[in-house]
């Protein structure tokens, strides 16, 4: 099984809210688990995370174009006349909770990862039913790189998500098989495809058309991550129970006194941050 810090980076250091949110700890790699279990050191109230996890739920919901036309909307017309129509932030409880659990993982990635550059998808953004999950990747994170012989090489980070009030064996068994050995990315062709509809980066679309993801995961530059969010028995949980065939994964256990909460009042924020632009 793969080292943490090798697979996913060290913890993040301060100022990043995730060195504030969560103590960290590598545990003894075995045969089956490789985890990284981060406790949180702050209560679910805590204002600071609230406002950063909600600020991010509208990043990862509304596209800057989005942004513009809510608030030129808000101003011609008011918010409720014209936000209804426009919403990408979904009601349903579970949704939500999904969600903020892939952006968790996804910003934590980013942090852990700061040396690389990363082209990510937002996934969820593009759904048209925004209640209901799309099927998909929760995180696949690319980076481009060149080998010792010069050759352009492909990093890919495939990330699973999952939520739960209270731990079970149920879920673990859903997010063993979300990143077992023989999952492949589903998104990629589909995240080729939005950054060619860009004019931006149709070049980098091109470039990323050039690999095939059978060969990356040959090569040993497939890493799986998965992260299970829950209270504060995540980790003894993961620890206990988690085991995994898959050569390439490390899992993350994150714990809140009160998930649940914790969520509602990220989306609670939000929707008042999206009223008031």
């Amino acid at each position: 099984m793969p080292v943490q810090n090798d697979h996913i980076g060290e913890h993040p250091i301060a100022p990043s809210i995730f060195n504030k949110w969560f103590s960290s700890v590598d545990k003894a790699i075995t045969a089956t688990c490789s985890h990284r279990q981060l406790d949180h050191l702050v209560s679910a109230d805590d204002v600071e995370i609230i406002d950063w996890l909600s600020q991010k739920i509208v990043d990862h919901h509304y596209s800057e174009k989005d942004l513009a036309t809510l608030k030129k909307k808000y101003a011609e017309a008011g918010f409720a006349a014209y936000a209804k129509e426009m919403r990408r932030i979904p009601n349903d409880d579970n949704t939500r909770k999904g969600n903020a659990t892939e952006i968790i993982l996804l910003e934590y990635l980013k942090e852990s990862l700061v040396g690389l550059d990363f082209v990510y998808v937002k996934r969820f953004r593009y759904s048209t039913n925004v209640d209901q999950a799309m099927k998909g990747d929760d995180v696949l994170m690319l980076h481009r790189f060149t080998d010792n012989q010069g050759n352009d090489q492909l990093l890919v980070l495939l990330g699973e998500a999952k939520f739960r009030s209270i731990p079970s064996n149920a879920v673990l068994d859903e997010l063993k098989g979300a990143v077992a050995k023989d999952k492949l990315p589903v998104s990629f062709s589909f995240l080729v495809k939005i950054l060619r509809d860009n004019p931006a980066t149709e070049a980098i679309a091109d470039e990323l058309d050039n690999f095939v993801m059978d060969k990356i995961k040959a090569a040993g530059h497939l890493r799986y991550v998965g992260l299970l969010l829950s209270n504060h028995n995540a980790g003894r949980f993961i620890q206990t129970n988690f085991s995994s065939d898959n050569p390439d994964l490390v899992i993350l256990s994150a714990t809140s006194d009160a998930p649940s909460e914790l969520i509602a009042e990220a989306f609670k924020k939000a929707e008042y941050l999206l009223a008031n632009p």
